[in-house]
């Protein structure tokens, strides 16, 4: 297992709710050849805030038409799924706990948050790698389709005003995920 990447909160200034917001320097950490079998990547989402926002993955599509599986290991997580680009039909909010596993196909832009106290561990098969083109079409809008703040129970809801006409986001456990998409 090796260090592949470090996403500081520099990087990822252009996709959070509010720019400039402060909180801890380093926000996820990705690790590579974890193990001999099924999983990949491991992927380990810092705890704490980004003023009022939870701690995310930057978003991205996938250029190939392989599908991606998540497995959490640790924590607690929402997987905001936005369908379609540049237009987006559909939004879903998996909410995620140890155990669960989501797969996500191709049209399907995804980015995970950390909601708990402790950091999110998640496993992942993709071995394809990313290019710059899967981050652009978040790039451009200044994130994803919404943006999953500080609420009295899981989180609310700011959905990114840079998309124009959005559908409603659902949530959905992972299991109810698996029945829908």
């Amino acid at each position: 297992m090796y260090l592949k990447s470090i996403r500081t909160l520099k990087e990822q200034d252009e996709v959070l709710y509010k720019p400039g917001s402060t909180g801890p320097e380093s926000v996820y950490w990705v690790f590579t050849d974890i193990t001999q079998g099924k999983w990949i990547n491991m992927t380990v989402i810092t705890s704490g805030m980004y003023g009022e926002e939870f701690p995310k993955t930057y978003g991205h599509y996938h250029n190939t038409n392989v599908n991606e599986i998540y497995h959490v290991i640790e924590g607690q997580g929402i997987l905001l799924m936005q369908k379609g680009y540049p237009e987006v039909t559909d939004i879903v909010l998996v909410t995620l706990k140890p155990g669960d596993e989501v797969t996500i196909t191709p049209e399907w832009g995804h980015a995970l948050s950390n909601i708990g106290e402790t950091p999110l561990v998640t496993f992942d098969n993709w071995n394809s790698g990313h290019t710059q083109a899967d981050y652009d079409p978040i790039k451009k809008v200044s994130g994803m389709a919404c943006f999953l703040l500080k609420g009295e129970n899981i989180a609310k809801i700011a959905l990114n005003q840079n998309y124009g006409d959005l559908p409603t986001p659902k949530f959905m456990t992972a299991e109810e995920f698996k029945k829908y998409a």
